[in-house]
Formats: structure tokens, sequence, C-alpha cells
């Protein structure tokens, strides 16, 4: 089973799609922070693009936890969050721009749509890392992707992906 979390209305083929709302396409409905309708090692793959953002950081730990806990031994997360860099560069290069201030404050379209906490890579690394997962690495891309993801998001200036965007394994 391979699912994925805060999916909304990007439903990605081959994955369990799962989100708080009611999209078509959504098989489960619930809050991605408490999977207590999964058991323990029961998941191939878990997806969470963009989503761990909307959590308070003091959350950040105990989430990655639960998403550890239904990941079976050597089981996959594919995790995106927005990058705090790319943020500190467009705001070098553009000021208080659009870009700056959405990705600081979440694009605000809907409830639940605002962000909480910002990461670097070193900052979700250690958290990864203290929440059991090992083998982490960065990829440009994450697999089976499509093109409207958030994680394929890229600035207006210079066409940079804004994402950080990890392959970590269950052990």
């Amino acid at each position: 089973m391979k699912l994925n979390l805060g999916s909304h209305d990007r439903i990605i083929p081959g994955y369990d799609n799962y989100d708080k709302d009611n999209y078509p396409g959504v098989k489960y409905k619930g809050d991605v922070s408490d999977l207590s309708q999964f058991s323990d090692n029961s998941i191939e793959v878990v997806r969470a693009s963009h989503i761990l953002e909307h959590f308070p950081p003091k959350q950040t730990e105990s989430i990655l936890k639960e998403w550890n806990r239904v990941l079976k031994q050597d089981g996959i997360l594919y995790i995106s969050v927005p990058n705090w860099e790319s943020v500190l560069e467009a705001y070098s290069v553009g000021g208080l721009c659009d870009f700056v201030i959405t990705t600081l404050y979440g694009d605000q379209g809907y409830d639940g749509a605002e962000h909480k906490t910002v990461f670097d890579e070193k900052r979700l690394t250690e958290y990864l890392k203290k929440a059991g997962f090992n083998d982490i690495s960065r990829v440009e891309i994450l697999p089976d992707t499509p093109d409207n993801e958030c994680s394929r998001n890229a600035n207006n200036w210079n066409g940079k992906l804004v994402s950080i965007n990890l392959i970590a394994v269950k052990g």
C-alpha cells in the first residue's frame, strides 16, 4: 500500500489518497498527524508533500514518528517542504514579494492552508533521524510526482525548484 497524505485535489494514481476533506479520489479521510486507522508496519510508502509545514513546530517530531509507525520495515517516506533558504534568496532578490509571503504563511486559500513553521534541509533531516528514519537523501523531484504537485514549484526569477525533497527509509 502507498499512501498519499494531504492529497487535496492532487490525486496520484497507484496511491491511496488521504486528506481531511472529501475531494474526488480521496479514499481515506482524516488528519495526517493521526494515522490510527492504519496498523503498525502496514504501509510500503508514505508520501507527504507540502503538509508538514502546516503544523506547529512542537508537533513535527511526533508527526514524523506517526508516519514512521505505519511504515513497514525499510518502508519509504517521500517528503517535501518549502525550503527556507529559497525564501531568503527570494527576499534578497525581490524583497517582500508574493512568493516570500505565500511560502512563509501559505496561500490561505482554504481552511488549513496556513504555514506554521519553516525548514531547511539540516533541520528536516535532524527531525527525520529523531523519528527513526535513516538513509536520507535529497532528490530534485520525488518519484511519482505529477506536474501540478507543489514539490515541483519553481521560483519566477531563475526557475530553480523551491522545495526540499527528501527520501527517507524506516530503519
